[in-house]
């Protein structure tokens, strides 16, 4: 949605460079309106897949501190507040 605001944004200054001020208008509001909704539903997308990946029920609601495919000292497992054999 950004890449066709700054097409149309680069529509905009090219037609108002040659002379084409209405094309250049028209194609300057609607790089307005794809941006405004660009930032608008950017960061609540990003938000909820944070949240959505943060409450991953294989990890009763906490955070994975484990590294796919690595071993943790059991010394390290008591220090992280991560029970044994859980995997991430």
């Amino acid at each position: 949605m950004l890449y066709y605001a700054l097409i149309f944004l680069l529509i905009a200054i090219l037609a108002g460079v040659r002379c084409f001020g209405g094309v250049a208008v028209v194609s300057a509001g609607i790089a307005k309106i794809l941006f405004f909704v660009f930032n608008w539903t950017f960061p609540r997308l990003a938000h909820h897949s944070h949240v959505a990946a943060s409450l991953n029920p294989a990890t009763d609601g906490e955070p994975c501190t484990k590294v796919q495919g690595s071993v943790t000292p059991p010394s390290q497992l008591v220090k992280i507040g991560a029970r044994a054999g859980r995997s991430c």
